[in-house]
């Protein structure tokens, strides 16, 4: 596969986000763009930390999981989805990437972002 080449189409999608962790602590993000496999964010160093803890180890066997909720069009009808952080990395000093994979979502919601994406 070329470096380019990614398995679902990406679409821009600069809305704020909101996230629970498995202990249940609400966070907001920002999301930068959404595929029909996953979202990137971006966060503050103190989101960061509290998303994953300094001394996580990336552990495919245990990912770390989180609950989102995304509003696309309709603000009206937010979609709920479970998702996992494939990974993360530093943009600057208080600004955090992470790249999440959707793990759970219902089958409306994912009819729903088929459209949203292929519009």
């Amino acid at each position: 596969m070329k470096a380019n080449e990614r398995r679902y189409k990406r679409v821009e999608y600069k809305q704020d986000v909101q996230l629970c962790t498995t202990g249940d602590l609400k966070l907001q993000a920002h999301s930068e763009n959404i595929s029909m496999g996953g979202l990137e964010i971006r966060c503050d160093q103190v989101t960061a930390h509290a998303m994953m803890p300094f001394d996580y180890q990336f552990d495919p066997e245990s990912p770390l999981m989180l609950s989102l909720t995304i509003y696309l069009d309709d603000l009206e009808t937010p979609l709920q989805v479970s998702c996992c952080i494939l990974n993360t990395y530093r943009l600057a000093q208080d600004l955090f990437c992470f790249n999440l994979k959707f793990v759970l979502i219902e089958e409306s919601d994912q009819q729903q972002l088929a459209v949203f994406i292929n519009r």
